[in-house]
């Protein structure tokens, strides 16, 4: 099939506003559809579309080893398309944590042995991060691990933090490890992954200075990896550090609990402490807000959507009721680890073939 009776900028368009499943299939059209379809340009084209014209919120799930997708259409306040899509292991694995999401690439951490994978799920290619060297004959007693998307040097990039205040950057790009040295902070375990945000990975640090307690997020910057401190809401009431999270792919979220309620704040401006907005508080119980986590903010519509330990809810917030969404199978996804995502064709590897399926390596844990 032809298509010179097409302009190569018509058939651009045309191409880039077609789902990932169809573009797989149709890269078998002809070798000059293939390579439009393959190459970098064309891929950061349909990625830039489908982010502008999503019409739901596409979510992602783990339940052991495998991994579901769902979409929320806020127009009907439905969850459809609920199935379980590729799975990168070759066999039942049950040690693995979802990293994070960032433009159709997921980072995924095999805990058990201490490996870092990059999967896109919709192409079904794989990535194995090398270990740096110094960690090889080592396993840290204690790991934090971000993951996202540094848009000056065109690089995705992995954030480990180890033994609380050992901070490496992996660059997809370069293939490799760097130490950010004199970092001089501790983090929380509490907050798990770090939550990518305006270009940064962000962590709620630990403080032996108790005046600096509840006031600062933790921020590592892809572009530069150099870290700096994002303030935290002016909260009068007192209450326990809850956990960070992101909604619309960029505000930073914040869920905490005080005595009584667990609220919900969301930043609007990033990096500007007046620009919090408490936009959701409901009563609590023990250990509540652990088990909150915002996924979706609606702002012309007044509504947020969030998991808990049984499933998702929307949240009307001018009138401060709740409506629990109703979907197949859904007790059967473990509660806070859903990510957002979009589907793309982002290659997650550099320079050298990707893998089919996940594999091992061994290393020894300290004794």
């Amino acid at each position: 099939m032809s298509n010179s009776f097409i302009p190569e900028d018509l058939l651009l368009n045309i191409l880039a506003r077609l789902p990932v499943e169809s573009l797989l299939r149709f890269r078998c059209i002809s070798k000059s559809w293939a390579a439009i379809i393959d190459s970098k340009e064309f891929t950061k084209f349909h990625l830039n579309l489908s982010i502008k014209k999503q019409e739901s919120h596409k979510f992602l799930f783990i339940k052991r080893w495998n991994i579901y997708a769902a979409e929320f259409y806020s127009s009907k306040n439905i969850i459809a398309n609920w199935r379980q899509i590729s799975n990168p292991f070759s066999k039942p694995h049950v040690s693995f944590n979802l990293v994070g999401s960032c433009n159709g690439l997921l980072c995924i951490h095999d805990v058990l042995v201490d490996n870092l994978f990059l999967y896109n799920p919709w192409t079904k290619k794989t990535w194995i991060v090398p270990l740096d060297h110094e960690d090889i004959d080592s396993f840290p007693t204690k790991v934090s691990h971000g993951f996202g998307y540094d848009d000056i040097n065109d690089d995705y990039k992995i954030v480990r933090i180890s033994n609380y205040c050992e901070v490496k950057v992996y660059s997809l790009k370069l293939n490799s490890w760097k130490r950010v040295e004199g970092f001089p902070y501790t983090i929380s375990y509490t907050c798990n992954n770090g939550v990518l945000s305006n270009g940064s990975l962000h962590w709620l640090p630990y403080w032996k200075d108790k005046s600096n307690l509840n006031r600062w997020i933790l921020a590592i910057d892809l572009r530069t990896d150099k870290y700096r401190l994002v303030p935290l809401p002016e909260i009068k009431e007192k209450y326990e550090m809850g956990r960070l999270g992101v909604l619309n792919g960029c505000d930073l979220s914040l869920v905490i609990q005080t005595s009584s309620h667990v609220l919900t704040w969301i930043m609007k401006d990033y990096g500007i402490k007046d620009s919090w907005r408490n936009i959701m508080r409901i009563e609590s119980n023990d250990l509540m807000y652990l088990l909150v986590q915002p996924l979706a903010y609606f702002e012309i519509r007044k509504q947020l959507i969030y998991q808990d330990s049984k499933g998702f809810i929307s949240y009307d917030i001018e009138r401060k009721l709740q409506q629990r969404i109703d979907i197949d199978h859904i007790q059967e996804v473990s509660n806070n680890n859903a990510y957002c995502c979009v589907p793309s064709l982002v290659q997650p590897f550099s320079g050298e073939r990707s893998k089919g399926s996940f594999g091992h390596r061994k290393r020894k844990r300290d004794t």
